[in-house]
């Protein structure tokens, strides 16, 4: 009887086939681990950005009407629905010189923000001064989320204000609401 000295191709085959199943079975696996994990990232950055698009509204809503001493001429916050357009209205008391500022045209301690729904997406226009000169930027990237709808409600008897955002994720087509109430202390 004579040892064996080494494999058979038919073994060399079987142990192969084997190896490349267990190999399509792992990159099938890593492939859609990371399909999944793009998704959520995505997902997340998402949330991420109307998370930081609410904290900017809230911030410039809860400095509406400060320094306004006509609120019939300047109101401090001003909805108009056919355009989808929020104005707010402040003295930003924070900037240096203009601790006892009033709201005036023209004057740098002025400020007029708008957020305008405009091509699925919020344009906020600050105009420092009130003169209608203000700089815009669309606040979402509108090739991961578009705005389907953006409303406002202000309640003068509660002093609030309350918004609603309905983004819709362009990757995973799904739309969320977003409904924040804001104490407007100085809108009366």
């Amino acid at each position: 009887m004579v040892g064996r000295g080494g494999f058979t191709i038919m073994e060399l085959l079987i142990v192969t086939l084997v190896g490349m199943l267990v190999l399509i079975g792992g990159l099938t696996f890593f492939s859609e681990s990371y399909k999944q994990i793009s998704k959520n990232t995505q997902d997340i950055k998402s949330h991420i950005s109307i998370d930081n698009v609410i904290d900017l509204l809230v911030s410039d809503l809860k400095k509406a009407g400060y320094g306004i001493a006509d609120k019939t001429t300047y109101p401090p916050v001003e909805w108009d629905e056919d355009n989808k357009t929020l104005t707010i209205r402040y003295v930003d008391y924070d900037k240096d010189g203009c601790e006892s500022a009033n709201f005036t045209i023209g004057n740098d301690c002025s400020y007029e923000v708008k957020y305008v729904l405009k091509n699925q997406n919020l344009e906020r226009v600050l105009d420092k001064g009130a003169d209608g000169e203000g700089s815009g930027a669309y606040l979402l990237d509108s090739q991961k989320l578009k705005i389907e709808d953006f409303e406002v409600q202000y309640d003068p008897t509660t002093k609030t204000i309350t918004f609603k955002i309905v983004p819709e994720d362009t990757l995973c087509k799904k739309k969320e609401e977003y409904i924040e109430t804001v104490e407007c202390l100085n809108c009366n």
